[in-house]
C-alpha cells in the first residue's frame, strides 16, 4: 500500500513538473527599446497643429497658423491628452504597455502587450482584449527627448515628448 502511494505521488509531482513548463526566459533589450522604455511619452498636441498647418499649406497653397487658447485650449488639451508608458511585465519575460487618454472626466486607461520589429521600425499596441484591434506605429524618429510615431491609417505623425 505504502509502495502504491509513494508512486502516485511521484507520478503526481512528475505531472505537474512536466506541465508547468520550461520558465520564459527574459526579453533582451535592444537599443530602440532602452530609447522608448520606462518613460511617460506624452502626447504633443502643439506638434500635431504644426504638422497639420504644414500639411495644409502643401495641398492648397493656404498659409495657417492653428493654435487653440483659452478656454478652448484647455478643453482640447484635456479631450487630446494620451500618455503611453512601454515596460516589462512580471519577472522581465513580457513587455507591457499603459495607455492613458484625456483627463479628469475624460481619461480612459487601455493596458495590454507590446511587441517591437527593429527591422521596419514598427511599434503594436496588443489589446489585452478581443474586442479591440490592435494599434500599430511605425517610428519616424526617436531623440533622447522626443518619440515621433505615425499611427496606422494616419496620414500625419503624433509627437510624443517626456
Amino acid at each position: 500500500m505504502k509502495i502504491a502511494i509513494y508512486l502516485f505521488i511521484t507520478l503526481a509531482l512528475s505531472f505537474s513538473i512536466i506541465a508547468c513548463g520550461k520558465p520564459k526566459k527574459p526579453i533582451t533589450q535592444t537599443e530602440t527599446m532602452k530609447k522608448i522604455m520606462n518613460i511617460n511619452w506624452k502626447f504633443d498636441v502643439n506638434a500635431k497643429l504644426a504638422d497639420s498647418s504644414k500639411a495644409a499649406k502643401e495641398t492648397t497653397g493656404i498659409k495657417m497658423n492653428l493654435k487653440f487658447k483659452g478656454d478652448v485650449g484647455s478643453f482640447i488639451n484635456a479631450a487630446t491628452a494620451e500618455t503611453i508608458y512601454l515596460g516589462y511585465g512580471k519577472g522581465k519575460t513580457s513587455l507591457v504597455y499603459k495607455k492613458i487618454s484625456g483627463k479628469g472626466l475624460l481619461k480612459s486607461t487601455k493596458t495590454g502587450y507590446w511587441s517591437l520589429n527593429e527591422a521596419t521600425k514598427t511599434l503594436t499596441l496588443e489589446k489585452a482584449d478581443a474586442k479591440r484591434k490592435d494599434i500599430v506605429f511605425t517610428i519616424n524618429e526617436i531623440t533622447d527627448n522626443k518619440l515621433i510615431m505615425m499611427k496606422k491609417g494616419n496620414n500625419l505623425p503624433s509627437t510624443y515628448i517626456k
